[in-house]
């Protein structure tokens, strides 16, 4: 069966509710794999720490491991490198859940496909909600507007051969990735080409299986 790869990805700059004036935007947590997607979690906290962070973990992650698990394999987790997903504390966590995490170097993109969900919701909202920055209020009531429309449409609108088709579509774009990349390495960053091309080579065959 193979190792499934799961994507989750935590934007601290996510979804745009003012179109003029200041930024009004809200945190949120979600994660994909194959044709499927965990809820959307929204969080009205304007900053958020590894703690909160590994609450977020424990309380929609584990669960979305063992449905994985059960139903396609072991799950393999792929993060980007931010400072709230990389501390100490986080990676403890990982492992004491026996969550195997993809290594991610810094040298490396972004190629998390998540990131086209995020472009797509953010296009569904505008279109079902044009004036959802007008909410009386102020951004407070702004943000918790934001908060429960954003899971409706995550739920409703994003479907799963969109999904599909961004999972299939990861084999090509790593591979792109691969030769882009080996071949900008800084003189100093040369050393580090053998292990770039063996993750790279891993992450194809993971999006493969």
């Amino acid at each position: 069966m193979g190792v499934q790869n799961i994507w989750g990805k935590w934007e601290k700059d996510c979804i745009q509710g003012v179109t003029k004036g200041p930024d009004m935007k809200l945190m949120a947590w979600r994660c994909i794999w194959r044709n499927q997607k965990a809820p959307l979690m929204p969080i009205l906290e304007k900053s958020v720490d590894r703690w909160a962070f590994i609450e977020i973990l424990e309380e929609e992650l584990l669960d979305v491991l063992q449905e994985v698990q059960d139903i396609l394999g072991d799950p393999l987790f792929q993060q980007d490198n931010a400072r709230i997903h990389t501390a100490a504390d986080t990676m403890a966590w990982f492992e004491e859940n026996n969550v195997e995490v993809m290594e991610w170097p810094a040298c490396l993109p972004n190629l998390n496909p998540i990131k086209h969900c995020w472009q797509c919701l953010k296009d569904k909202m505008h279109q079902h909600y044009p004036d959802i920055a007008m909410t009386p209020g102020g951004p407070a009531k702004v943000r918790a507007h934001l908060a429960e429309v954003l899971p409706k449409i995550w739920r409703e609108e994003i479907a799963g051969e969109f999904l599909e088709s961004l999972w299939k579509s990861m084999p090509q774009r790593v591979a792109t990735s691969a030769r882009k990349n080996c071949d900008s390495l800084s003189q100093e960053s040369q050393e580090s080409r053998p292990r770039l091309l063996r993750l790279l080579r891993q992450t194809i065959a993971i999006f493969s299986c």
